[in-house]
């Protein structure tokens, strides 16, 4: 079974985090500088909400015109799904093809940001535990090992 800690390294160096009260802009440039999500929290560092290049997309698409020196959190997302080291990789993988999600937050057991789960990391992941997993049946199959 492979479970999130298997990938938190590759989590962690995704991580981009700032303080809720960020401009649009601040958090938009580093957007544009090939992230895909920042995760926004509060003063505490507890997790607030997050805002995705999509969010932002959708919001023009829409007509909204976004004040650029506003703070973050007047347009963040505020209900995320988050993932914690525990969580099962076929649970959340599952989770984010019905959800149409490309990343997760990933949290500590005090709701602090520590990471950010992207969907082709976890499925590489499953893809290595699938291969081992038919690399051993075939062995058992051929009896090596069973002398």
């Amino acid at each position: 079974m492979a479970f999130v800690h298997y990938v938190v390294e590759q989590a962690r160096e995704r991580l981009v985090m700032m303080n809720e009260a960020a401009d649009i802009l601040d958090v938009a440039r580093h957007l544009q500088a090939g992230t895909d999500m920042v995760v926004l929290h509060d003063g505490r560092d507890c997790l607030s909400g997050i805002l995705t290049k999509t969010d932002l997309v959708e919001r023009l698409a829409r007509g909204e015109h976004l004040h650029t020196h506003a703070p973050v959190f007047t347009v963040m997302r505020r209900e995320v799904v988050t993932c914690r080291e525990s969580d099962d990789l076929r649970a959340l993988w599952s989770l984010m093809q019905e959800r149409g999600l490309k990343n997760l937050p990933l949290v500590d057991g005090a709701d602090h940001p520590v990471g950010v789960l992207n969907a082709r990391d976890a499925l590489e992941c499953l893809l290595r535990e699938t291969e081992n997993e038919e690399g051993l049946l075939r062995d058992y199959i051929m009896g090596f090992g069973y002398r």
